[in-house]
């Protein structure tokens, strides 16, 4: 079995990213639940927030993963224009984020802390590498795969994990989140469906 590839230089970056937000959150105590609750009595502190581990353990490596095999497939045109279009659907996310009506690492009294700001500069990579991925290059049957990681995570980081009895200080209800099932469904048909457009192409 051949080693699997990793653009190293995609991975620290992205992993920096999120070590970067994780000390802004500890600075402004926001890491733990500890710290949380000196502040407000409901939230949702970083550590807590199961999309930023899936940021760690999933889609981080999934996207150096990508970049090192097919990287060579994009054109510089491709490139910035998935910059652009990254950007937006970034910006696009956070701003429905804000809604949020509790405190959080990433959003307080409707507003992105600096911890969200760096987020946004994630998710705008993030979406880059992943619109590059499914309309930039060719069918392989590892995009299926590909697929159900991309799902697997935004099921995490929409806290689907909690179930139905969340911790205490957090006032969210996932399984009742119709946001939350749109952001799960509306991913699993785009990668899904994209994936499934390659292979009967051909």
């Amino acid at each position: 079995m051949e080693p699997i590839l990793v653009s190293w230089r995609t991975l620290s970056i992205l992993e920096a990213l999120v070590i970067i937000q994780a000390m802004v959150a500890y600075r402004d105590g926001f890491f733990w639940p500890s710290q949380m609750l000196e502040r407000t009595s409901k939230g949702l502190p970083f550590a807590m927030h199961a999309g930023m581990w899936g940021d760690v353990f999933i889609l981080s490596p999934l996207l150096a993963v990508i970049v090192a095999y097919r990287i060579e497939e994009w054109s510089w045109t491709h490139i910035m224009i998935a910059g652009v279009l990254g950007l937006a659907a970034s910006l696009g996310m956070h701003e429905q984020y804000k809604g949020i009506p509790w405190q959080e690492a990433h959003v307080q009294n409707g507003e992105l802390t600096f911890v969200g700001k760096i987020h946004v500069v994630y998710m705008a990579v993030a979406f880059s590498i992943l619109g590059l991925y499914y309309l930039a290059g060719g069918y392989t049957p590892y995009m299926w795969w590909t697929s159900l990681a991309v799902v697997i995570h935004v099921v995490i980081g929409n806290h689907m994990l909690f179930g139905s009895d969340p911790p205490e200080y957090y006032p969210g209800r996932p399984l009742e989140s119709v946001g939350g099932w749109q952001a799960i469904g509306g991913t699993a048909v785009l990668t899904f469906g994209s994936t499934a457009f390659h292979y009967f192409r051909g």
